[in-house]
């Protein structure tokens, strides 16, 4: 019941149970991850046991999402910056790059949302790139 299925599955995969340090159920938990991510994800891995898998894989693709949109904003931010120096055309970059970096962050949302509610209901919240890397790393962890 706790294996992770397909993206598509509305197959209940979430284990009962409760968290060890905020008593909270674990689909809660697991949403958490999604609300305060550089946080939650990190209380989660260091307080629960590793063979709640469905909680650590949360807690994980949680922060590499979050990685991976700070990585995305700092390399546009240090175009930008670069770039903004240049007379005439920098400033219209500088204008196209902080409209990227807005962009991202309104997809950034709405991936965050999407994943807290199909997690808070039981269903599997699977990002396609990253979850096959994720599950390999817990595989490899057990």
């Amino acid at each position: 019941m706790d294996k992770l299925e397909g993206p598509d599955s509305d197959k209940q995969v979430s284990p009962t149970g409760k968290t060890v340090i905020l008593d909270l159920p674990y689909n809660q938990a697991a949403a958490a991850c999604y609300v305060l991510n550089g946080l939650v994800p990190v209380l989660w891995l260091v307080t629960e046991p590793p063979a709640n898998r469905t909680l650590r894989y949360h807690s994980i693709q949680a922060l590499a999402l979050f990685v991976a949109v700070a990585v995305v904003n700092v390399l546009l931010g240090t175009i930008g910056a670069v770039v903004g120096w240049m007379p005439l055309v920098g400033q219209v970059i500088g204008l196209v790059i902080a409209l990227a970096q807005g962009v991202v962050a309104m997809a950034y949302l709405g991936v965050c949302i999407q994943l807290i509610l199909r997690v808070y209901k039981g269903n599997p919240g699977r990002l396609p790139v990253i979850s096959e890397h994720i599950d390999k790393y817990l595989d490899s962890a057990n």
